[in-house]
């Protein structure tokens, strides 16, 4: 039986500093990645034409529109974004346990949760539904911000300031309406584009 082989502490404390940097190193490795934008925008894209459609074509009302276009389209966005961030981690080997991806998690789960319940509770309580699309793609941008290009900082402050002075004025309308949904779609395309930028950049 071959006895361990003594090794002086210098080595193991280089061993430990080399694993904390592997880590560091995957933590850092959080992102979110281009298709993601360019998904959400095709998507949101296809609703804005629905949107459209049902709105000045037909003259359904927009409560009706929110919960036969939007709610089932959210839905789906919600768990395709869950089963590509869970294929993500298992092909990069992201560390799920570790405390950046937790604050993450933590974070867009409560922001999002904030912004259902305000969609929810403004459009019966008469609040503009262009207003509300506006901040809801604001948020979106913002809670993401940190793990990707500038560009969304800019973008979702950029959606936030008319749509809370919307929401103040009480303006809306179908065409208005249409308009914050497209320009929350190019809003994704953008930051989309800008994110393929800084990784093949890198």
């Amino acid at each position: 039986m071959n006895e361990p082989e003594d090794r002086p502490i210098s080595e193991y404390l280089e061993d430990i500093r080399q694993i904390r940097e592997t880590m560091l190193l995957a933590e850092n490795r959080l992102h979110v990645p281009a298709w993601f934008f360019f998904t959400v925008a095709a998507t949101i894209g296809a609703g804005t034409i629905a949107h459209a459609v049902a709105s000045l074509v037909f003259d359904v009302d927009v409560r009706t529109i929110s919960l036969a276009i939007w709610l089932p389209l959210g839905a789906i966005g919600g768990i395709a974004e869950i089963i590509a961030w869970i294929a993500k981690g298992r092909r990069e080997g992201l560390p799920w346990l570790s405390r950046t991806f937790g604050r993450f998690i933590v974070t867009v789960a409560g922001t999002m949760t904030a912004v259902v319940v305000l969609a929810a509770m403004g459009l019966p309580a008469g609040m503009s539904p262009s207003g509300l699309i506006l901040v809801v793609g604001a948020a979106t941008f913002l809670v993401y911000s940190p793990y990707c290009p500038v560009a969304s900082v800019w973008i979702g402050w950029a959606l936030l300031a008319p749509g809370v002075a919307i929401l103040i004025a009480v303006v809306s309308g179908p065409a208005l309406e249409v308009a914050a949904a497209a320009a929350v779609v190019i809003g994704f395309v953008v930051v989309g584009v800008a994110e393929r930028r800084a990784r093949s950049d890198g």
